[in-house]
């Protein structure tokens, strides 16, 4: 369980300015992250995930120091290596070190979260653009990391890749992030709060 938390963020985007005076992320939450396009949604997760360095402001993950050991993002479009689905899906788990066998049942048991069973032998580079997102998220749910960041999850996700995706952020195991923060271009999903970006200010309800 990890407790995330900004204060006094601001970083330029160009003409745009994010601002965010507080941003508090629950351990065990999930958050619907909403605004127009352009507004800093993905900018505010790769802030996050520590990829972009904000020009003010403080992070902290359960008060001290952030750590990229403690945070995945899922990108919108999802860079696909070649090989296998599932050679993909634990590249992650065998970058930090995890053994193979622990590191094919956990991707084995991602890709059955987001309705991909059946697809770890395929060719991923010939996935279709939804399967690759899901592909995506997978990987990132693998690493069952503290904190999960999903960029447009669902922008090329038919019903059933939809209803997958959600499922995976909400299901019993024990095992899945604590933490779910998912820009989305409407208000939709299982989500516990959203936080929407407005004139380049992130608002939260409480």
């Amino acid at each position: 369980m990890m407790d995330v938390r900004i204060e006094a963020l601001e970083h330029a985007m160009g003409r745009v300015v994010l601002r965010a005076d507080r941003l508090h992320l629950r351990p065990g939450a999930r958050y619907g992250l909403v605004g127009p396009n352009g507004s800093g949604k993905s900018t505010l997760l790769r802030i996050l995930a520590l990829l972009v360095r904000p020009a003010s402001g403080r992070i902290t993950f359960d008060g001290g120091l952030p750590s990229r050991l403690a945070v995945t993002l899922a990108l919108q479009h999802p860079f696909v290596l070649r090989g296998r689905v599932l050679d993909n899906a634990l590249f992650g788990l065998r970058l930090r070190g995890v053994g193979r066998a622990e590191a094919e049942t956990r991707a084995t048991e991602a890709l059955q979260a987001v309705g991909l069973q059946g697809f770890a032998r395929r060719n991923a580079r010939a996935l279709s653009a939804g399967e690759a997102q899901r592909l995506s998220v997978a990987r990132a749910l693998a690493l069952r990391t503290p904190l999960l960041l999903l960029d447009e999850p669902f922008a090329a996700l038919d019903e059933a890749g939809a209803r997958a995706v959600r499922s995976a952020m909400t299901g019993p195991d024990g095992r899945r992030p604590t933490t779910v923060i998912a820009a989305l271009g409407e208000a939709d999903g299982p989500f516990d709060e959203i936080v929407t970006i407005r004139d380049g200010q992130v608002l939260q309800a409480s």
